[in-house]
């Protein structure tokens, strides 16, 4: 329980602080269509004013016009300035450009400018270098443009992808006291649900502190990807027991749906190749009832209930 009370600030305060890596692209589960509308949305804005700073239809920069128009149009989060968001997309060649994906200019060596690709070398974008600046289209192909390009940017999914993701988990799990209590496997799918994540896991669990084996099924929902919610049911084999003190005390799987609530945090994760590896942390709550007959005792029930882990997730 000492090592409960002393971790669990730490990883609390871990979850807050730590920087959070992008993920991209974001996963839309009808890739063409969150495309059109981004592109619907873009070209419905021809015309409003420019405004440094602005990020509303009453105003827009370049980049607030960006950071407004994905985030109306299919809920996806980028950052708000122009280096941002060059630094958040998944850079891709310029002939692998997409209706909905980002085009970046360079001025003097800085990239200072980003549009929204609408197909056909056009992009609509929010201009200061005009006569009355405003959300303007534009060409690729103008000398202007052409010179000034930086490069190309995706920030949702591909069109004919599927928008399903297979997320593959390993954690190991500490002990209350010092060192490893047991690890976990899991492997689960997941398709995007308004900016986030609604998914299904099935894991496999050895808990050597109580001597059992659990198989969770569970249902998560991670509003951004990187924090998650889980609930599920659970098989348990074996008998759980608790050593402690020179007494035994035996408990028996108990919760039905809920007898596996967390919550896990993803504070960092990048890409390797094709893959997305990120680093995880996560909280636990098993359902187990005390069926021993002894004194009812709290911190030896926090013990079997409560568990910390640590591990990775591949996708």
């Amino acid at each position: 329980m000492k090592f409960l009370r002393s971790a669990l600030p730490v990883c609390l305060f871990l979850m807050l602080a730590s920087r959070l890596a992008a993920q991209v692209p974001v996963a839309v589960l009808r890739p063409v269509q969150a495309r059109e509308k981004i592109v619907d949305l873009a070209v419905a804005y021809i015309g409003k004013p420019y405004r440094y700073g602005g990020s509303e239809p009453s105003g827009f920069d370049c980049s607030g016009f960006v950071f407004y128009v994905y985030r109306q149009a299919v809920g996806a989060k980028p950052p708000r300035t122009v280096r941002e968001q060059w630094d958040f997309v998944e850079v891709i060649p310029k002939d692998s450009l997409q209706e909905g994906d980002l085009v970046f200019f360079r001025n003097e060596g800085v990239i200072d400018h980003v549009g929204i690709y609408i197909g056909g070398n056009l992009f609509v974008h929010a201009a200061s270098d005009r006569l009355i600046p405003a959300v303007i289209k534009s060409s690729l192909k103008e000398m202007y443009w052409a010179s000034r390009f930086a490069g190309a940017g995706r920030v949702v999914t591909a069109s004919g992808d599927l928008g399903i993701t297979v997320p593959v988990s390993a954690a190991i799990v500490l002990s209350n006291g010092s060192g490893i209590r047991g690890v976990e496997v899991g492997a689960g799918l997941v398709i995007p649900l308004f900016g986030g994540e609604l998914g299904v896991e099935l894991r496999a669990e050895y808990d050597a502190m109580l001597g059992v084996a659990r198989v969770p099924a569970l249902v998560t929902l991670s509003p951004d990807k990187r924090l998650k919610v889980f609930a599920g049911p659970a098989l348990c084999f074996g008998t759980p027991i608790l050593r402690e003190g020179g007494s035994e005390r035996e408990y028996e799987a108990a919760g039905g749906f809920l007898g596996v609530v967390g919550i896990s945090w993803k504070p960092v994760s990048f890409k390797v190749g094709k893959l997305r590896l990120g680093f995880v942390g996560e909280i636990v709550y098993e359902g187990y009832l005390d069926v021993s007959g002894l004194a009812p005792d709290g911190l030896a029930d926090a013990a079997a209930r409560l568990r910390i882990g640590f591990g990775v997730e591949i996708r």
